[in-house]
């Protein structure tokens, strides 16, 4: 029976590392001319930040705050490291990360049951771009423990310093919130024993 479970898991995990490839292949040449077509906003870029952490943590408040900031671009999970790590140029990446930041900023996008607009500020849009990242705690976490050859290789890419932001909150809050958001431990911890 384990054989059997492992096999499913297994193929369900070849069967989603498909589907990235082919979503990270659809977005490469569109992202090449986007990053290209836009380089004159790359060119002031001094940080590149990436959130690490837990879920359920606040960073998405913490990251629409930061991209409501004239000179920062933040997305909303984008997977930079993803693409990084997959060979995408510095200008691909930075055009997908300000494509994904101006479709987290509407007003009418809702992430995780909250809406994270700031109105009247600059999410979606810069002054001079001077910080750009990407808000992904949980998930830049597990790629580097996985390989950390894909931060070696964002290093490498984008060229400028990184700066890590790390939001932590009393894990009883984190621990209650994740119990609410999982439909199947229906609010009973002790499943978890």
């Amino acid at each position: 029976m384990k054989n059997g479970v492992f096999k499913i898991m297994k193929n369900n995990q070849f069967k989603e590392n498909i589907a990235k490839l082919l979503d990270a292949i659809q977005l490469y040449f569109p992202a090449a001319y986007g990053g290209f077509i836009n380089r004159v906003l790359w060119k002031d870029i001094k940080t590149y930040c990436l959130f690490i952490g837990y879920p359920r943590s606040g960073h998405s408040l913490i990251g629409a705050l930061l991209n409501a900031h004239p000179n920062m671009i933040i997305a909303h999970e984008l997977g930079d490291l993803k693409y990084a790590y997959l060979g995408f140029r510095r200008w691909q990446l930075y055009y997908l990360l300000m494509k994904k930041a101006q479709w987290a900023s509407k007003k009418d996008i809702t992430l995780g049951g909250y809406n994270y607009y700031v109105p009247s500020q600059w999410q979606g849009k810069v002054n001079q771009l001077q910080v750009i990242g990407d808000k992904q705690g949980e998930g830049t976490i597990l790629r580097i423990s996985a390989n950390c050859g894909h931060l070696q290789q964002l290093r490498q890419i984008i060229n400028v310093q990184i700066k890590f932001i790390h939001i932590m909150r009393n894990p009883y809050d984190n621990i209650s919130t994740i119990s609410r958001k999982t439909a199947k431990l229906n609010f009973d911890l002790t499943v978890l024993k």
